[in-house]
C-alpha cells in the first residue's frame, strides 16, 4: 500500500513531456489529460519503492492519472514530477489538510 502525503486542489495538469523512447502512439495516452482539472494527491510508496513518491490525480471529468515514482519538485503553485518515461507539470491548488472517512481507499493506493 501507498502512503497518503498531501492533496492539493483544485489541480489541473499542465503539460506532460516523454522522457524515454517509445513509440508515440505507446506514451501519447498522456497528453489526454492536459488541461483536465482534478484533485492532486501525492503519495509514497511503502512496498514497491519504499520512500519514493507518485502522484494520483482524481480528474473531475475525465479519470483517474497516476504517474510512476519520480522526483518531485514543488515551487509555489506548480508541481514538477519527473520520472522515467515522463516529466509532468501540475498547477496546484489549496493544499488540503484533511481527509474524511470516505476518502479512506484513496488513502492507501496499491504500489
Amino acid at each position: 500500500m501507498a502512503k497518503l502525503i498531501t492533496k492539493y486542489a483544485p489541480s489541473v495538469l499542465l503539460s506532460v513531456t516523454q522522457l524515454n523512447n517509445d513509440s508515440e502512439k505507446k506514451w501519447n495516452w498522456r497528453k489526454d489529460y492536459v488541461g483536465e482539472p482534478g484533485c492532486l494527491s501525492i503519495f509514497e510508496s511503502v512496498k514497491t519503492y519504499p520512500g519514493k513518491r507518485f502522484v494520483y490525480m482524481n480528474c473531475y471529468f475525465f479519470g483517474d492519472l497516476t504517474t510512476t515514482c519520480g522526483e518531485i519538485v514543488i515551487n509555489k503553485d506548480l508541481l514538477t514530477i519527473t520520472t522515467k518515461n515522463s516529466k509532468y507539470e501540475f498547477k496546484i491548488g489549496q493544499e488540503l489538510k484533511f481527509c474524511q472517512k470516505s476518502e479512506k481507499a484513496e488513502t492507501e493506493l496499491s504500489d
